[in-house]
């Protein structure tokens, strides 16, 4: 939001178009300011001018779990019609690790840059690497307004407000314990890097000390705002660089 739209892209969760966009010409891939969405780190090497990156990490039983309930509200999902007609269970979907590369630990897939392979320990440690490593910042979806902040810093963003939206009325706590814990043994991986994660996504927020405390209250008092007064008006959408600066009450 603090790119024109014109100079952005985002990837959704289909392949296809990432692949195809990495073999745009370099004059083409050259408008572009921010590319955003699901896709695997390594887009810098088919870029024709440096990148920087930032991503979020998510609790891996929540994040697997939220595709399958997104999948069974959106019907062009491939999965949709095996799900709503119950061909596809909540415990079968968290097998899917077990004869589908794809879902096997897909957090540490994309960050190592690695998909459609059966991860391993390798791939977990470059995963680590260049998290710590290669990553401008990153954030912890658990801890958004914490993670917005850092991000928009790292990146000079400017009045980083928000509006929470498509938020689904099913996640996790509707799964079966039995069904997270077999999810949680299927992405040892992906807990093992989410657990990496937060522990140094806290080393970063306490080394920025008070001025990120005071920065979240006034941001947090912002938010309060914004979704006090969105329903009744819902035909805004404030974002950043508009011009709207919202007077707190």
């Amino acid at each position: 939001q603090n790119y024109d739209r014109k100079r952005t892209i985002a990837f959704p969760g289909d392949p296809k178009p990432f692949e195809s966009f990495k073999k745009r010409p370099d004059q083409e891939k050259q408008r572009y300011d921010m590319l955003h969405g699901h896709m695997p780190y390594g887009l810098h090497r088919w870029m024709p001018r440096a990148c920087r990156y930032f991503t979020l990490l998510r609790e891996p039983v929540a994040r697997y779990f939220s595709d399958y309930f997104f999948a069974f509200d959106y019907p062009p999902h491939n999965l949709h019609g095996q799900i709503v007609s119950g061909e596809l269970t909540v415990e079968g979907y968290a097998r899917l690790p077990e004869t589908q590369p794809y879902f096997d630990n897909t957090m540490t897939q994309y960050l190592s840059g690695e998909l459609f392979e059966r991860p391993t320990r390798r791939t977990l440690g470059r995963a680590k690497d260049i998290l710590a490593k290669e990553m401008d910042t990153f954030g912890i979806s658990e801890r958004f307004d914490e993670s917005l902040l850092l991000i928009a810093r790292s990146f000079k963003w400017q009045r980083p407000f928000y509006i929470s939206k498509n938020i689904s009325k099913q996640g996790v706590h509707d799964v079966p314990e039995e069904v997270r814990k077999l999810c949680r043994e299927l992405q040892k991986l992906d807990m093992e890097l989410y657990e990496f994660g937060k522990a140094l996504f806290e080393e970063r927020v306490e080394r920025e000390g008070e001025n990120l405390r005071e920065a979240l209250i006034a941001l947090r008092d912002v938010e309060s705002y914004l979704h006090k007064n969105y329903d009744r008006e819902r035909h805004r959408i404030y974002t950043v660089g508009d011009g709207v600066v919202p007077e707190l009450k």
